[in-house]
């Protein structure tokens, strides 16, 4: 609720025969503009995230980042720039430009139109959100060829700018991952090699088919150079659309993900394998003639010129030097700044710690909300599902290595001081006092001294009887988010001996508590439980929602959801009246959101692929009331 408490000065006029005096209430006196409360919440920064496609023209790479669409000036390669980006309401998987736009296929948000005529200032100005999962565009002419999953093809005229119509679909056998248009043909990729005729944009129609896994795909003349995942790189002659025939395989060590064809040679994005230079002078015996190692997963890739562009996920873009075919060299980067997997965040101050799975704690200055920077990291040797910050130190639930406590007092440097490792797989942390209490999962429930941070020792748990996802402390109680086994609240007042005193069954998977109530979630729904009697905890009150929820943070008479399947993104509920929780607001989230955190008007959403998500809170709007008495009577 936004409040505001202004006074005024009483006015009182002296007349023969009365005062009129004006008085303004306290905000409490407020009344709200609307029948239905409303909290919106306003996209205002985002940073990470992972680098799946780059298509490249005219001294500028068209990168995607997360959700994010970001232009590089790489005239100079050693030294590549940004010079401009727009965030979307998707993740970026692929990125086809055309003049002064740019198409984007933005996986759940369908195909968006991004204006790039002024590369400082990207602007949209068009979309259609297709059926499927966008995950691959191909644009000719005044039509965009979208690639939609299991939503197959779907042909989008893009004469208008502004106003995108479908004016043809194709179903495709199983997926559709990545499309290539020549003439009247669409070559798609997914579960096989299809082909499609497209002379009729109004009715495509199949007319080919050649089996085996397909990832991505680059046409030339007669043949079809397809990345074939673990097989590597086919090739296929299309001469006969009817009967697509392969007639050559080289095998890459990796995952083929993607091929662009420049020349007589066949350059293959091939994930954890890097990059993979193939001579196809003879088609029939394709030839590995170099390669090189990204440090990243190779996932997307553009050749021009001299230059090979591949987008190489959590390392973003890499430039490397294929001049010499024999021995390409890397000559420059773009390091996308990380966090790459978000996982979980915690904020404290202007700073945004993030636990970014693989690649362990993210430091990110959130002094501008509207421009994050990372300003340190700290690789831990896990996995990092959680962290949680107590002035200067960073508690980091790293999977199989346990706790891992880490020094933040230099922002710049933080540096592992200590670590205890547990049973199981650390997967949540909370601290209270000198202590952290670690949700193991099968493991359940551990209590470490951190006194000695360079020497934290446990010194008691507790077994629960399911898989425990996360835990909250109050007092004396901690209260573990134990899945199908419910909600357990464990006395933890003799540390060396945690005692379970009651639970409730139903599904938990995140837990808050705030006074005499526990705000759980794990299904579709988020249910109020009356915890003022720990030994019996009751149900006093829950709403269903349309997502699978997973995270929560409750402020005030507001619960923070995070809902990560089909119908992902932060939802708000209105929690004033406990037995009546109704939702107040929702946005949906580019990427599936693990963790959210309130602070102020901002909600931080860790948003895994889709990064670090700075969100603004506009709360309802008041109108104020003001009560005239008089006139009153001279006495």
């Amino acid at each position: 609720m936004k409040k505001s408490r202004l006074w005024k000065t009483a006015l009182v006029v002296l007349v023969p025969f009365c005062i009129l005096s004006a008085v303004l209430f306290s905000s409490h006196s407020f009344a709200p503009a609307g029948a239905q409360e409303e909290v919106k919440l306003e996209l205002v920064g985002q940073i990470g995230g992972e680098t799946n496609a780059v298509y490249v023209v005219d001294n500028y790479a068209y990168i995607g980042v997360g959700p994010k669409l970001a232009i590089l000036d790489v005239s100079d390669p050693a030294n590549p720039t940004e010079v401009g980006h727009v965030i979307l309401p998707g993740i970026v998987e692929d990125v086809y430009v055309v003049g002064d736009y740019a198409y984007v296929a933005a996986y759940d948000a369908g195909l968006r139109v991004i204006s790039v005529a002024d590369k400082s200032n990207l602007t949209e100005v068009g979309f259609f959100n297709t059926p499927g999962l966008a995950e691959d565009v191909h644009v000719v002419g005044d039509y965009a060829y979208v690639a939609d999953w299991r939503g197959g093809l779907h042909i989008i005229s893009v004469a208008d700018k502004s106003s995108l119509i479908e004016v043809g679909f194709c179903e495709i056998p199983g997926r559709a991952v990545d499309v290539y248009v020549v003439r009247d043909y669409a070559y798609v990729a997914g579960a096989g090699l299809c082909i499609i005729s497209v002379a009729d944009k109004t009715n495509p129609i199949k007319v080919g088919f050649s089996p085996r896994s397909s990832e991505g795909i680059y046409v030339v003349g007669d043949y079809a150079f397809v990345a074939a995942g673990e097989a590597g790189l086919r090739v296929i002659s299309v001469a006969d659309k009817s009967s697509p025939t392969e007639v050559g395989l080289c095998n890459t060590p990796g995952y083929a993900h993607d091929v662009h064809m420049l020349g007589n040679y066949a350059y293959v994005a091939d994930e954890w394998g890097g990059l993979h230079i193939i001579s196809v002078v003879d088609k029939s015996r394709p030839m590995e003639v170099s390669f090189y190692d990204t440090p990243g997963y190779a996932y997307g890739i553009h050749a021009v010129g001299d230059y090979a562009y591949v987008a190489d996920r959590h390392k973003g873009l890499r430039i490397i030097s294929i001049y010499d075919a024999s021995n390409p060299v890397e000559v420059g980067s773009f390091d996308t700044t990380n966090p790459y997997r978000a996982q979980a965040v915690h904020v404290v101050g202007d700073y945004a710690y993030v636990a970014d799975g693989s690649d362990g704690l993210r430091i990110i200055s959130v002094a501008d909300k509207s421009n994050p920077t990372e300003v340190g990291f700290c690789d831990t040797p896990g996995y990092a599902h959680d962290v949680h910050v107590v002035r200067d130190y960073a508690y980091v639930a790293d999977g199989e290595s346990g706790l891992r406590v880490i020094s933040v007092a230099d922002k710049s440097n933080p540096l592992e001081v200590g670590y205890c490792n547990v049973p199981g797989s650390a997967v949540g942390v909370h601290i209270a006092g000198n202590y952290a209490y670690v949700a193991a999962g099968e493991a359940g429930l551990h209590v470490i001294s951190i006194v000695d941070k360079s020497n934290p020792m446990e010194v008691g748990f507790h077994s629960t009887l399911g898989y425990t996802f996360g835990v909250h402390v109050v007092g004396d109680y901690a209260y573990a988010a134990d899945g199908s086994e419910g909600l357990r609240i464990i006395s933890v007042a003799d540390k060396s001996n945690p005692v379970e005193v009651s639970f409730l069954a139903t599904r938990c998977i995140a837990v808050y508590v705030v006074g005499n109530y526990a705000y759980v979630v794990g299904g579709f729904d988020v249910r109020v439980i009356s915890v003022a009697d720990k030994s019996s905890p009751m149900e006093v009150g829950f709403r269903q929602i349309p997502g699978l929820a997973n995270g929560i943070h409750v402020i005030g008479d507001y619960a923070y959801v995070i809902c990560y399947d089909w119908v992902k993104g932060l939802r708000v509920i209105s929690v004033a009246d406990k037995s009546n929780p109704m939702e107040a607001g929702f946005f949906e989230t580019p990427g599936y959101p693990g963790d959210v955190h309130v602070v102020g008007d901002y909600a931080y959403v860790a948003a895994d692929e889709g990064g670090l998500l700075i969100l603004r809170i506009v709360k309802p709007e008041y109108r104020v009331y003001l009560p005239i008495v008089g006139p009153l009577a001279l006495r």
